[in-house]
């Protein structure tokens, strides 16, 4: 029952958010959270909350997506006690903690539906920085079924005797003082990452374009973002800022404008080589730490160079891409720094 009822609600919920998105119905009151978001955050704009919303329905929302991936669940189905053949209150009352981020929109909610699907109840503490859409996402699914407003809990503080598991995601200073603060429970810390695309130079137009929505999408804060690039030894950068200045609509805000112009005046005054695109610049810097408006690029001979940078950077790196566009549209099996989010909480759930 649960299995099903799981389906049937999440993959509705898609529906109305689809409706949403789309126009074909309103709805005043995620009509007011878009607007309080973006308000409220300078680096989220409505037209990158309701790209978070759209990636969310197409990869995590959809039936057939959602019934492929909980049936990799089953091998856990005996020492769950059988979850999905029950009703969704009789469901275990394991209390799995989130505490999310805000760099980008909803970037809690793969975490979310984790904590759900696995028949858990989640005790959510959101960022100050995104915390007005989601709320009205549990709304919609609540409304939808009743019987998930018992398993979904916002807080503004996770105390410790409250939850029998943590998930959290954020820089590595906040993920160091989580740490310290909730050790005696079984904790998944995810810490700061970046990842990189690797160009052949033989790039068509189209895949160059989709490499500039992996790059600027939610300018660049996310872990899945392109932040650095690898480009052949001669390769010539102005192919990239020709086929990047249609983003310029996406990430030309005021703001992210006057952090380029920094950008740009500092590496001027350092008298750094660096290529300007008009609304981003190109140039070699730490990739750890790869500034909003600026691309790290570089530039191999072979192989090898990648090869070391991979080596050097290995727990650094989240993704690695060849094929562009598909940075911010992560699928349910991909799940954030490699670790299996739903096998860490049966495996410790079960441990209990």
């Amino acid at each position: 029952m649960f299995y099903n009822q799981f389906l049937k609600d999440f993959s509705f919920l898609g529906k109305v958010l689809t409706e949403w998105l789309n126009n074909e119905t309103n709805n005043k009151d995620l009509d007011k959270a878009l607007e309080e978001t973006c308000s409220n955050n300078i680096f989220f704009t409505p037209y990158m909350v309701r790209y978070a919303v759209k990636a969310i329905v197409e990869k995590y929302l959809d039936y057939n997506k959602l019934y492929e991936w909980i049936n990799t669940f089953t091998r856990y189905q005996a020492i769950q006690n059988n979850i999905y053949d029950i009703d969704i209150s009789m469901c275990p009352n394991n209390n799995i903690g989130i505490i999310a981020a805000g760099n980008i929109p909803l970037v809690l909610f793969h975490d979310f539906l984790c904590v759900i699907a696995t028949g858990n109840k989640a005790i959510i503490k959101l960022s100050s920085k995104d915390n007005l859409f989601f709320p009205e996402i549990v709304n919609l699914l609540c409304n939808i079924n009743h019987a998930w407003k018992e398993r979904i809990t916002i807080v503004k503080k996770i105390k410790l005797n409250e939850i029998d598991l943590l998930i959290t995601m954020g820089s590595d200073e906040t993920a160091q003082a989580i740490s310290k603060e909730y050790t005696s429970i079984p904790s998944l810390i995810r810490t700061s990452r970046f990842s990189i695309a690797i160009l052949d130079g033989n790039e068509s137009a189209d895949e160059l374009a989709a490499l500039g929505s992996d790059i600027f999408t939610y300018f660049g804060l996310g872990c899945r973002s392109a932040s650095t690039i690898f480009v052949p030894c001669k390769y010539d950068l102005n192919i990239l800022v020709r086929s990047f200045q249609p983003l310029k609509e996406i990430a030309g805000s005021d703001f992210y404008m006057n952090i380029y112009k920094r950008n740009r005046a500092i590496a001027i005054m350092e008298k750094e080589t660096f290529t300007d695109g008009c609304f981003f610049i190109i140039k070699e810097c730490d990739p750890k730490n790869v500034p909003i408006g600026i691309i790290n690029c570089i530039r191999y001979n072979n192989n090898d160079t990648i090869h070391r940078f991979e080596k050097k950077y290995t727990r650094q790196i989240q993704k690695k891409y060849r094929n562009f566009g598909v940075a911010q549209l992560p699928e349910l099996f991909e799940y954030p720094d490699g670790k299996n989010t739903v096998e860490f909480i049966f495996d410790n759930i079960n441990e209990q």
